[in-house]
């Protein structure tokens, strides 16, 4: 190139160094393409130093200076970066139309994804659904679409970012392959992929930082985007609970990326234990490198110290699931209660048999305690009544709350797992009579007030709800209203909240997460006291205190909404239950003080522990399970 079109220039050679010794002059150019040649170059055996400077920041201009062994010109070392950097770069999608402070900039770990799914499509038949959760920019999903073409397939993504949306769809039309974008929270919406989709890809926030960081980032999406929660693991968890829905049960494949802080042994026995899915690590690099982006030469790599993992997970080939038609307690042969506790060996991990600890929280001075739950971080949350006492004076015949006093002290605990002393404590002034409360995974509080006949979400670190679903004080069985709700149960992959209006209407209703009512579930019990989530299974179960039984039914995400799938009568009044792997743990008030052990994994259904019975416990009224120095423990 001549004249002013020229955009490199080698200059002469320094003293008697010659061919081995060269600068060489990049116009147009600037700090972008001087750290991917330099990482590049410096690759080469032959060179034993490259540089590069920036004259002058008003100059549009890069100084790169090589120098090799005697025997190798530099400008054959030059020649050669410049053709492996673009041999990395040739199959990726170009996102240079992207403003990177507007949306997050593609960085190493996606490339890398490249890298590892370049090796695993060619295994792989071209999808007919292909799906990215969090698609950024649209690097991921725009490079599988270029490489497998769009001919017969559909190419799905999401984004909490607007902006991220419009700029998936730019990277989709620069490649000419169409992407259909959803804006919304991780797969919400998506409902009618279920067991349809042959790709999944994820690129979650994984960085492992303090949980307030979460939702203190909720209106700056960038940072948003890579602030990952204790372990980095707040929306890895929950992608892969939710590919088990999602995927294929013939064909699909999900591509996850992972961070060393993530503590990859425990994803994969969370993968593979608690979710049921099949998991394998398919690449991994111990120097995870930072990328920087050009239009002329879009990706380049330089490493540092961190580590990757990319984890691919698919469906066993036989997975272990409900029949539509459910499981009765009475139809089962080995069902009843038992001493003999070697049936606990499956479940001693998730549920050992409960032993009293008395010395715990022992200097809580508490009114009546209504509700019980785990907060995000793993800490048990107390829900009580301070003065108030529920008695036959407390509503009239019609359901009114009779003395409208708000309570005027704390009815929210915050306790320290280890020893039960309050962490922290809110709620004076706001509620009438407490009954359930529930905390999502984003630290979300979920309460029920059978005063008021609301249920009321209150943000993390709120005191204000933003959401609140019923008429304050009026009790009714309207679509939008609630007539003494017990219990609430929300779930982690949706969102969904899942009501209790459990002492006049005996009905459960399905809500999204803007409190929009989806379902409702109607029944003859006797007062619906409980109510709780397997997730995993799509199921959730009621506990029908005067009715005595447990009952089961579909979610609504697999089968119809209030499908029934198990039952377990007889097993006296239970207040409270609680899910935790397979096990299904309830406290029972009358005729004797106790608890009890469902195991509800698939063909067994069955009582495999009772527990409590004459060990003090006095008119229980609802569980949690949380970790207390590694192992499970029941407030």
């Amino acid at each position: 190139m001549e004249g002013s079109q020229r955009r490199l220039v080698m200059m002469a050679g320094d003293g008697e160094s010659g061919e081995s010794c060269r600068t060489f002059v990049f116009k147009g150019e600037n700090h972008t393409l001087g750290n991917a040649l330099r990482t590049v170059i410096l690759q080469n055996p032959e060179v034993i130093f490259c540089g590069y400077s920036m004259p002058h920041p008003a100059e549009d201009q890069m100084l790169l200076r090589i120098q090799t062994v005697n025997s190798s010109p530099a400008q054959e070392a030059l020649k050669k970066g410049l053709e492996d950097l673009k041999d990395m770069c040739h199959n990726v999608s170009n996102t240079s139309h992207i403003n990177y402070e507007d949306v997050y900039e593609p960085a190493e770990d996606s490339y890398l994804m490249l890298d590892v799914l370049e090796k695993q499509l060619k295994e792989l038949k071209p999808p007919t659904i292909c799906v990215e959760i969090g698609s950024g920019s649209g690097v991921l999903i725009g490079g599988v679409a270029s490489a497998l073409g769009s001919v017969n397939a559909a190419y799905f993504a999401t984004d909490l970012s607007p902006l991220a949306c419009i700029a998936t769809v730019q990277t989709g039309n620069t490649s000419s392959v169409p992407l259909n974008v959803l804006c919304t929270d991780i797969s919400f919406g998506l409902d009618r992929l279920k067991g349809s989709v042959d790709i999944l890809l994820c690129n979650p926030p994984y960085v492992a930082t303090p949980f307030e960081e979460i939702t203190a980032y909720k209106d700056d999406l960038i940072k948003a985007s890579w602030a990952g929660g204790p372990r980095g693991r707040n929306v890895t968890d929950k992608v892969i609970r939710l590919c088990k829905d999602l995927l294929s049960p013939v064909t699909g494949r999900a591509f996850i990326v992972l961070e060393q802080c993530n503590d990859v042994d425990s994803v994969m026995e969370f993968t593979t234990e608690e979710v049921g899915l099949k998991a394998d690590i398919c690449g991994s690099y111990s120097k995870l490198p930072i990328t920087y982006h050009r239009s002329s030469l879009p990706y380049v790599r330089k490493y540092n110290s961190h580590k990757a993992f990319y984890l691919m997970l698919d469906l066993p080939s036989l997975l272990g699931d409900y029949d539509d038609e459910f499981i009765s307690r009475n139809q089962l042969s080995d069902n009843e209660p038992t001493d003999d506790y070697s049936n606990l060996e499956d479940n001693y991990e998730e549920v050992p048999h409960p032993v009293g600890v008395y010395y715990w929280g022992k200097d809580l001075k508490l009114g009546q305690v209504s509700g019980v739950a785990v907060d995000e971080r793993n800490r048990p949350v107390i829900f009580q009544r301070g003065p108030v006492t529920w008695n036959h004076k407390s509503f009239d015949r019609n359901y009114v709350l009779q003395d409208k006093t708000p309570i005027e002290e704390d009815t929210i605990m915050t306790l320290h797992p280890e020893t039960g002393e309050i962490l922290r404590s809110w709620g004076k002034d706001l509620f009438y009579m407490p009954h359930g409360i529930a905390v999502d995974s984003l630290g979300n509080t979920y309460v029920t007030d059978t005063g008021l006949h609301q249920v009321m979400r209150f943000p993390l670190g709120s005191k204000e709800p933003d959401l609140t679903l019923g008429n304050r004080f009026e009790p009714g069985n309207g679509r939008n209203q609630f007539c003494q709700p017990s219990s609430v149960a929300v779930s982690d992959i949706t969102g969904d909240i899942f009501v209790a209006d459990g002492y006049c209407n005996s009905r459960v209703m399905k809500f999204n997460k803007d409190g929009e009512l989806l379902d409702v579930l109607d029944g003859d019990w006797d007062i619906i006291h409980s109510i709780t989530l397997f997730e995993d299974e799509n199921i959730f179960c009621i506990a029908n205190r005067n009715g005595q039984t447990i009952e089961c039914f579909s979610t609504g995400l697999k089968r119809p909404f209030g499908q029934k799938m198990m039952l377990f009568e007889g097993v006296g009044c239970i207040f409270g239950i609680v899910a935790k792997g397979t096990a299904l743990v309830g406290v029972i008030g009358k005729p004797d003080s106790s608890g009890i052990t469902i195991d509800t994994s698939p063909n067994k259904g069955r009582i495999i522990d009772t527990w409590g019975k004459n060990e003090g416990i006095s008119q229980p009224h609802d569980l949690a399970i949380f970790l207390n120095m590694g192992m499970s423990s029941m407030l």
